[in-house]
């Protein structure tokens, strides 16, 4: 990966998936060479979360400053205006988002415990 020019910087990424144990290594080693950076992680859902590597990937992730939250309605909704062809169609959302966004929220803070 590329070392961005000095400023500041405030990076939201907004994923389907929890990042693995690889990808969470790259976005360390990624910090580490831009200590210029400050790193916020919204997913939907904990990838591959039963194995252990994945956890730790996530735990040195929180550890190098990566603030990680599970998205609520209002990330979806932001997701879905700024990211998707929605074609004028107000976010329909689904059945339960706030208990599975719950759910997903309290997984990743027992594993970030």
């Amino acid at each position: 990966m590329e070392t961005l020019p000095r400023g500041d910087y405030k990076i939201a990424i907004y994923m389907s998936w929890s990042p693995c144990y690889a990808c969470s290594e790259q976005l360390v080693q990624f910090l580490q060479e831009n200590s210029n950076i400050e790193l916020f992680i919204y997913m939907s859902r904990l990838y591959n979360i039963d194995v252990q590597e994945n956890q730790d990937g996530l735990r040195s992730l929180r550890d190098a400053g990566v603030e990680i939250q599970a998205m609520q309605e209002n990330e979806f909704e932001y997701c879905w205006k700024h990211f998707v062809n929605h074609q004028g169609l107000e976010f329909p959302g689904w059945d339960n988002l706030s208990a599975q966004s719950c759910e997903v929220q309290t997984d990743l803070e027992n594993i970030l415990e």
